[in-house]
């Protein structure tokens, strides 16, 4: 919190030679602002985007282990037939490691995978 204060008071002070000596981790304060902007604007800019075919591998793999941890043989195929969303994904796998044990459902994220559009919208013909 003392950081917090720290920047505001030097945003408030002239721009002169003894004001830009003041440092903060060795570096000069315009210097680790520009830095900080630069990294929340990188942050920011990702695309969530999983395409069909990493979704299908990150599936498949947490089907596998699933099986395995309740001994069954593969009875279910979950298909990503679209380009999905990061989170999307991540909720799929999540709800099929922590199913109980016999795994016979398919869980609800999965479901909607199939029936979703795709982010990316439509392809033109």
């Amino acid at each position: 919190m003392g950081s917090v204060f720290r920047i505001a008071g030097y945003l408030k002070a002239k721009m002169d030679v003894r004001a830009c000596a003041h440092t903060i981790f060795g570096t000069s304060m315009p210097i680790r602002a520009v830095f900080l902007l630069f990294t929340l604007l990188l942050t920011c800019a990702t695309d969530n985007t999983v395409d069909s075919y990493d979704g299908q591998r990150r599936i498949n793999a947490a089907m596998a282990a699933k099986y395995k941890q309740c001994n069954q043989p593969v009875s279910m195929l979950i298909l990503v037939p679209f380009d999905e969303q990061e989170p999307d994904i991540k909720n799929c796998e999540n709800e099929i490691l922590s199913a109980a044990c016999p795994f016979t459902r398919m869980p609800a994220s999965c479901f909607l995978l199939l029936i979703k559009k795709s982010p990316k919208g439509d392809v033109d013909p």
